[in-house]
């Protein structure tokens, strides 16, 4: 719906704006193509002129010169010889309101076209008439000024002489000889103007003026003329005013055409830009007097005279194309004014509750009202304004910014408007009530506010990771990387998406235990201390991987620096061990569990196989302390991602937060991605996470769109109190604090996209880069790049998933479980839950699992063979309020053959470095290095292999 405004309500770009798309019309090209139908007048004089804009200024002369009856040529008037005023197609009969308000909207809509969301305004020449000549209209940022000179030409303004070329039109001698064999058409005049120089205009309408004809009926009366009694007449100025104009010719719209004088007087009118907005404020009369009289019909009807052509209800406007009747009204034909009736403003929301804010954050929270349209009125375009006008009381309570008392609602983009109020949580344990009032300006509504607030503690954590640097760390892992390398890769992505209070901390095994770097708060996103060193430990460790595996040790060092914390410093404390080996050293994890030492949550993840890491005793610990333990089995160039994925689900499981979604592709320099995602309600904080692989983020262009379709790009984001944007190598993050206020409205539940580009310039260095790399190239220039993308939220609506196995030998069955709750409730509303099941041998399965009670959901399958079992759980359905919503949680199970045997313990201590040596003794004995040259395999190659994992005593590995 286009929006007309007062001119005077103009912004500086809408002005600029404005006056470009008349520029551009002024240069469009207009070629008239030669029709033999077409009357002789029309194929004579529209091939003179070169452009849009000229054509309605000949458009307008044409209908002038139209007579109804006649045709074409002017007949003189019977009472004036000197002044021909006979009806014609638009002016002195009923068809003049109609015929302009079908002329200006198509004005309208190509100025729209040149310069999309351009409107005319409307210059209310009625305000204007006690100081005419300093009206806002004539600056030179619009219209320009009135004529100077001996001639009266405009010199200054967007309109002036020297850049502004007028047509004027000659068809002969006097009107009723009319010279078509030869017509002349002037393009190089000069815009004139001659404020108040007419002797029958010396001033404009008063808006006593317009009160008196606003209440004049009926629309127009027999015989249909220019002196004809009713609303047309009066608007058109050839009525009598008692207000103040005795005068039948030139009153209200005519005066101000004989006011401006010049190049407004003749029926080239439109020559003058001023004339479109003069026709708007005409126009717009006529709605509002429609609006008075809604029934007053229009006449002539259709049963009216021949010579009414043009004029009668259903008939064609004249060169428009247009019927009078589809006129009738200005909303059905894509306007309003911004004066139409209000709108009905409807309170959705007046109670607003910050619970559980943790201390120090900013709430947001926003008062909703519902605006409908009015009746009988089908649109309202004025911007409606809700202002603060009381309030808000409470300790605590506010708005986003301290300026902020208003909102300013566009009709053409929202019926919601949202009023929005913060609460700042100060001290734990604070309860706290107020109120505020909202008033619509424009409907004269008051509102009453009610607020209240409590704040919690900001839940913390403190993590340690555990990392295995034993000696086979230093193998490969499968997918071209070391494993050590993978680690490198993945453990950062952890510490990233920290929050700014958690602490992290890092510790490595191999031998013994050794500090990494000491628990310290994570601090700012991308540049916090804490982030910076853990990243340091990760990725620059002190020496090369070697030794065995205590793993034990590890997670009594970890578990002895979380012990040392002040008391009260975190909520809550973790550690996360990663190993790529069994335990092969005391202490063992069955003595810690034994002793009871270990007092924090405990997650685990396994680089390599079950064979490989016996992940019994793991599973033990993190089964006690409400963690879990995730393997990665045999990686390949398929799983690059893996070991990422798992940091981040450990990551959800140590922040009580879930995973919405977990999905991962690859993406072409000229294809943009665009992956939907579902927040609801009870979501309070999500992330928002693009795994980038091994490039650097400014490869990727990632922005977020809102479910209303507005764009979260980085500057936003750290703009804003509730958003934050992060990247890093491997990895880039919005942090959202829902719901979360963009470009002032309020943006939660409903389908977010996550938008995808590559920097074409950036990947093209990237790949040149790579020329070396052939394999690694080919894969680039086919695929593009692989990305993974991770949605992770803090939120009341929950999934949680779980394994268990009455044996981890092969054959044995698991069950995999499912409860999803919302507000710690059931959630009862048609969910479903599946898991997609890749086996040891590679080969995948969907399972569905049946809804076993309210919510809680099951299934099993046969681990028939030994290895690690991986699940992707994915739930899916509607939450309490009925928005969409998804979950997901990685899990994994291990089968291998000695799976059930005792948990490993000291006594087992030496059990490896003794096998060790009775390999390297029977390698010396003739008998079986003959006995393996016969079976192709070369003692030597055998031989080495052992040396390097047993030759040193003091760090014996196998």
């Amino acid at each position: 719906m286009t929006c007309r405004k007062n001119v005077n309500s103009l912004t500086t770009e809408e002005k600029a704006a404005l006056i470009s798309a008349i520029k551009l019309m002024k240069a469009e090209l207009y070629e008239y193509v030669d029709d033999e139908n077409d009357a002789a007048h029309v194929r004579a004089l529209y091939p003179l002129i070169n452009n849009t804009y000229d054509k309605y200024v000949l458009d307008h002369y044409m209908v002038a010169n139209w007579a109804t009856p006649g045709g074409w040529g002017w007949v003189e008037d019977e009472e004036d010889a000197d002044m021909p005023m006979i009806r014609n197609g638009a002016h002195r009969g009923p068809a003049f309101l109609p015929w302009h308000r079908a002329f200006i909207r198509q004005f309208e809509l190509d100025l729209d076209r040149l310069v999309p969301g351009v409107t005319l305004p409307y210059w209310d020449w009625a305000s204007d008439a006690a100081d005419p000549m300093n009206a806002a209209v004539w600056a030179n940022d619009l219209m320009g000024s009135n004529g100077s000179g001996a001639n009266n030409i405009v010199q200054s303004g967007p309109f002036r002489a020297d850049i502004w070329d007028i047509v004027e039109v000659d068809v002969g001698v006097d009107f009723s000889e009319l010279n078509l064999e030869n017509p002349q058409v002037r393009i190089d005049g000069d815009l004139v103007r001659r404020f108040g120089l007419s002797s029958r205009a010396p001033n404009l309408p008063t808006q006593d003026h317009v009160d008196e004809i606003q209440g004049i009926t009926p629309y127009d009366s027999a015989n249909f003329n220019r002196n004809s009694d009713g609303y047309r007449a009066a608007n058109e100025g050839r009525m009598a005013l008692a207000s103040g104009f005795p005068s039948t010719l030139s009153n209200t719209h005519n005066r101000v055409h004989e006011w401006i004088g010049g190049s407004m007087f003749p029926s080239t009118s439109p020559n003058d830009p001023v004339f479109f907005l003069h026709h708007c404020f005409v126009d717009k009369l006529w709605a509002d007097w429609q609006a008075l009289h809604p029934t007053v019909p229009y006449v002539p009807s259709d049963t009216a005279s021949d010579d009414l052509e043009g004029h009668r209800l259903s008939d064609t406007l004249f060169g428009l194309g247009a019927l009078v009747s589809a006129t009738l009204d200005h909303h059905a034909m894509g306007y309003s004014y911004d004066t139409d009736t209000p709108p009905i403003v409807t309170p959705i929301n007046t109670t607003l509750v910050f619970n559980d804010t943790p201390v120090g954050r900013i709430a947001v929270r926003a008062a909703t009202f519902n605006i409908s349209p009015p009746s009988p009125d089908n649109s309202f375009c004025r911007e409606l304004i809700f202002t603060i006008t009381a309030g808000p009381t409470g300790t605590g309570f506010g708005t986003p910014d301290p300026d902020f008392d208003r909102v300013v609602v566009n009709r053409d983009s929202t019926n919601v408007a949202q009023v929005w109020f913060s609460y700042t949580a100060t001290s734990v344990g604070d309860s706290v009530t107020g109120t505020a009032q909202v008033t619509c300006v424009q409907t004269g509504q008051t509102w009453s506010i009610d607020l209240s607030a409590n704040t919690i503690a900001k839940p913390t954590v403190a993590t340690v990771l555990v990392l295995d640097k034993s000696g086979s760390m230093a193998w490969g892992a499968g997918d071209g990387r070391s494993r050590i390398e993978v680690l490198k890769d993945s453990a950062p992505v952890f510490v990233e998406l920290l929050g700014d209070e958690d602490g992290i901390g890092v510790v490595y095994f191999d031998n013994d235990a050794t500090p990494g770097t000491p628990i310290e708060v994570a601090g700012a996103l991308g540049s916090g201390s804490g982030r910076i060193a853990a990243n340091e430990a990760i990725t620059d460790q002190p020496s090369p991987p070697g030794g065995s595996t205590s793993i034990g040790s590890g997670i009594e060092l970890a578990s002895s620096e979380l012990a040392d914390l002040a008391s009260g410093s975190y909520t809550h404390t973790a550690m996360v061990v990663l190993t790529d080996g069994h335990e092969n050293r005391s202490p063992y994890i069955s003595q810690l569990i034994d002793d009871g030492i270990i007092n924090d949550s405990v997650f685990a993840i396994g680089l390599g196989t079950a064979p490989q890491i016996r992940p019994a005793a793991l599973e033990a610990l993190t089964g006690s302390t409400n963690g879990y333990v995730l393997m990665t089995g045999t990686l390949d160039t398929d799983d690059y991602f893996t070991l990422q994925k798992y940091f981040l689900q450990i990551l959800s499981g140590v922040k009580n937060t879930e995973v919405v979604m977990d999905p991962e592709g690859w993406i072409q320099p000229d294809r943009e991605i665009r992956i939907p995602f579902d927040l609801n309600e009870a979501d309070i904080t999500a992330d928002a996470i693009l795994l980038t692989g091994d490039v650097l983020p400014d490869v990727f262009h990632y922005v977020l769109e809102t479910p209303s379709g507005k764009i979260i790009d980085p500057s936003i984001a750290n703009a804003s109190v509730e958003l934050a944007f992060s990247a890093n190598k491997h990895v880039q993050f919005y942090r959202m604090t829902l719901p979360t206020a963009v470009a002032g409205f309020e943006e939660r539940e409903g389908q977010w996209l996550a938008v995808l580009n590559l920097n074409e310039k950036v990947f093209a260095k990237y790949l040149a880069s790579l020329e070396n790399d052939r394999e690694k190239y080919d894969e680039v220039k086919t695929h593009g790049l692989r990305y993974s993308f991770n949605v992770h939220s803090s939120s009341d609506l929950r999934l949680r998933a779980q394994l268990e196995q009455a044996t981890r030998e092969p054959g044995g069955m698991i069950t995999l479980s499912a409860q999803l709750t919302q507000y710690e409730r059931p959630l009862d509303n048609s969910a479903s839950v599946r898991a997609e099941l890749e086996r040891p041998n590679g080969t995948k399965a969907n399972l569905i699992l049946s809804e076993v009670e309210p919510s809680v959901f099951n299934v099993a399958f046969n681990a028939g063979s030994a290895g690690v079992y991986k699940l992707r759980v994915l739930a899916k359905g509607k939450s309490i309020q009925n928005s969409p919503f998804t979950r997901e949680q990685l899990l994994s199970a291990s089968v291998w053959i000695g799976g059930d045997d005792p948990l490993p313990s000291s006594s087992m201590d030496g059990r490896e470095q003794q096998l060790c040596h009775l390999l390297m003794c029977l390698l010396e004995k003739d008998s079986i290095r003959s006995f393996l040259k016969r079976q192709k395999i070369e003692p030597e190659e055998v031989s080495e292999c052992l040396k390097k994992v047993c030759e040193d005593d003091d760090k014996p590995e196998f």
